[in-house]
């Protein structure tokens, strides 16, 4: 007979908070996927063509759908990128620091991609610049998988924290794919930003990249104190 099972240590509360963190910033990662792929030709259209596209009777144009090929081969590019520059960033910043300037970098990019609607500044050139930055912030996957194995004093532990780290980004695209089919009818000016099919995927990301910059901004200086 074996003898009594042995009570798991109770986490620190540090630890909590990073992996709820982690956790959270997995799910942008996988709404982020979906908005990019779900608005791309409605976007792309509206860039070209600089008229309102309605899903109902419209057909994105064949550069449209050029450009928008163009844009995801520089988003997967910076994901790319920012993949294989986590490991010297947080080298440099400490993993707290690093994941929220990625995170920075998502809200940056996301908020190019909404501004470069032709309501604004109608810029092919910033909407693809937009998505190579929030590509960048998008390498958070590879800081994420290489830095919750440190918080783990097990390996099954560290194994069920990255599995769930996955599962949250497949929520994050479930979330998004409900909220894009949302999205697909939305067309209202604020501000003088037009926001339609197009890029209102993009400024939900933006808005939901906010509370994610004050919680990573909290952390930091919870671990500092």
């Amino acid at each position: 007979m074996g003898g009594p099972a042995t009570a798991e240590p109770e986490e620190a509360p540090n630890v909590v908070r990073a992996l709820k963190y982690m956790y959270w910033i997995a799910t942008l990662l996988g709404t982020d996927y979906v908005f990019t792929i779900s608005s791309g030709p409605n976007y792309f259209t509206r860039i070209d063509t600089s008229d309102p596209f309605n899903m109902h009777n419209s057909m994105p144009t064949k550069v449209a759908n050029t450009q928008f090929s163009n844009a995801w081969t520089v988003w997967a590019s910076g994901q790319f990128i920012g993949s294989v520059l986590s490991r010297s960033l947080s080298a440099s910043f400490g993993w707290r620091r690093a994941l929220g300037l990625y995170v920075l970098c998502m809200f940056a990019g996301n908020l190019m991609y909404t501004l470069a609607d032709p309501s604004v500044a109608g810029s092919l050139r910033l909407a693809i610049g937009g998505k190579l930055v929030d590509g960048l912030g998008c390498g958070a996957t590879a800081l994420g998988i290489g830095y919750i194995p440190t918080m783990s004093a097990r390996p099954p532990v560290a194994s069920l924290r990255m599995s769930t780290f996955r599962l949250f980004v497949s929520v994050g695209m479930v979330v998004a794919t409900a909220v894009s089919i949302g999205l697909g009818h939305v067309r209202f000016s604020l501000g003088g930003v037009q926001f339609n099919p197009g890029n209102s995927p993009a400024a939900v990301q933006v808005l939901a990249c906010l509370p994610t910059l004050a919680a990573a901004r909290a952390d930091v200086k919870a671990v500092d104190e």
